[in-house]
């Protein structure tokens, strides 16, 4: 599966204290998440069609037919949510079923 592109939103940058835990390496520290991901996808998956946007998601953020959340708090999560439903309620319904939401960050630890 390679999708069109992959839009990353995130405004925090990389600290030792992510490298046990996440996926980054010492050299990602002091860069903002978004783009060591970025960078990290075209380093391993030869994937180049991703946007690294080093900002919150707010609500005049670009929504997308699908979406994959991972906010570590319940409002971000919300708005996520609420500018995906949005979107997808103005598709046509034939259209809807092509449209997907996860939030991979619930019950992470369980």
């Amino acid at each position: 599966m390679k999708p069109r592109e992959l839009i990353i939103y995130d405004n925090d940058r990389v600290e030792t204290g992510n490298l046990s835990g996440q996926f980054f390496s010492s050299q990602d520290c002091g860069q903002y998440k978004a783009t060591a991901v970025s960078s990290m996808l075209s380093r391993y998956a030869e994937y180049y069609a991703t946007i690294a946007i080093s900002d919150r998601f707010t609500s005049s953020s670009q929504a997308t037919d699908i979406m994959i959340c991972g906010f570590d708090n319940m409002e971000a999560r919300r708005l996520f949510y609420t500018s995906w439903k949005t979107r997808v309620n103005h598709l046509p319904e034939e259209s809807r079923k092509f449209c997907l939401f996860i939030d991979g960050r619930l019950a992470a630890e369980e």
